[in-house]
């Protein structure tokens, strides 16, 4: 889980990188230019024949309290689906781990088993850690070359998509 440090609001107000105000902000240009327009007009030539109820804001509110309540539900769906399938990967990757810790062939010796098992361990992680930063957008190149031979990290590092490469 991404757990980001506590923030003020006012940082969090003018925090554009990550948000959708990048997709959104000629829609918020155009409509804050579209209301300044009319209030200037509505000011300058003191136009006011008209009245105003609550009624259409009241529908409008109680539409987008359904619509935002809907968004939110299923918006947490995903991320519980989400948290759900990456704590089962985790649970299969340490009973592999362990399944390896404690595999015994009656053909092969202890020295040669150990280096298989480390090998095989290391990589189990470095999957896990690739997984991690790929689905993060980010690069896993610190967390996974400590756990990877130099020619495999060279081969996972050219890689567009590293958490394949690493379980081939």
């Amino acid at each position: 889980m991404i757990v980001k440090d506590k923030v003020s609001w006012v940082r969090l107000l003018f925090h554009f990188r990550g948000s959708s105000f990048m997709e959104t902000w000629p829609r918020i240009l155009t409509v804050t230019v579209t209301a300044s327009v009319v209030t200037y007009i509505e000011l300058y030539y003191s136009i006011q024949a008209y009245t105003l109820t609550t009624t259409p804001f009241l529908l409008v509110g109680v539409a987008l309290g359904i619509f935002l309540g809907f968004r939110n539900s299923a918006s947490y769906d995903k991320f519980w689906e989400g948290r759900k399938l990456w704590g089962a990967l985790v649970n299969t990757a340490r009973s592999l781990t362990r399944q390896i810790c404690h595999m015994a062939d009656s053909r092969q010796s202890y020295e040669t088993l150990q280096p298989f098992q480390a090998m095989f361990v290391k990589r189990i992680i470095a999957f896990a850690h690739a997984l991690r930063c790929h689905l993060r957008n980010q690069e896993p190149f610190e967390e996974i070359k400590k756990f990877l031979p130099a020619d495999d990290y060279a081969a996972v590092a050219a890689a567009k998509h590293r958490p394949l490469i690493i379980l081939q």
